[in-house]
């Protein structure tokens, strides 16, 4: 049972370091840049040349925490809860901020809550626990036509449960188990 939490746990880390790629790859505000100019000049004994060498540096300035909707089925689950905790401390250490959506296992709600994340345009990525699985992917692609990176996290968006592939083009990660698969598994 133990390696069962364990794999689980780095699951949820991976969906994690999947939306932080995106968010880094394609950021929709530009960041602001400082350039230092590095200036040396040495004359030869023997001539009057002057070389002159110029070094640029470049570094970005502080920016605000990267923040992500985790749009959650529902936080009173403890397997959720967990992921969310381990997603927590991997986002804290790399400048993300985790905002919850509680959707209490009601799919209309969260489907209100999955379009106000999209609306406020305040996210650079979305980790989905999807109530509705194939329901889900005109939101998915709502978000996806934002700009905003998606990861799924424990169920299926799709019709296909026998594959843990990304089921919508543009997902950046798909983090489960096929219900399928682990149901076979099961017995």
């Amino acid at each position: 049972m133990k390696h069962l939490t364990t794999t689980w746990r780095l699951l949820a880390v991976l969906a994690v370091f999947a939306l932080i790629a995106g968010a880094c790859s394609s950021t929709s505000e530009p960041t602001e840049t400082t350039t230092t100019q590095a200036t040396a000049t040495t004359e030869a004994p023997a001539t009057d040349a002057t070389t002159t060498t110029a070094a640029a540096t470049t570094t970005e300035a502080p920016s605000e925490p990267v923040q992500v909707a985790y749009l959650s089925a529902s936080s009173a689950n403890t397997w959720l809860a967990a992921s969310r905790e381990a997603m927590e401390q991997v986002a804290a250490d790399n400048g993300i901020e985790i905002v919850e959506f509680d959707a209490q296992f009601d799919p209309a709600l969260q489907q209100q809550q999955f379009q106000d994340a999209i609306a406020s345009g305040q996210y650079a990525g979305i980790i989905l626990v999807a109530l509705t699985g194939a329901a889900a992917i005109p939101d998915v692609q709502d978000a996806l036509d934002a700009g905003i990176e998606v990861v799924v996290l424990n169920q299926v968006v799709g019709e296909d449960l026998s594959t843990s592939e990304p089921q919508v083009d543009g997902i950046a990660a798909a983090v489960l188990e096929p219900p399928l698969l682990r149901g076979q598994r099961i017995g």
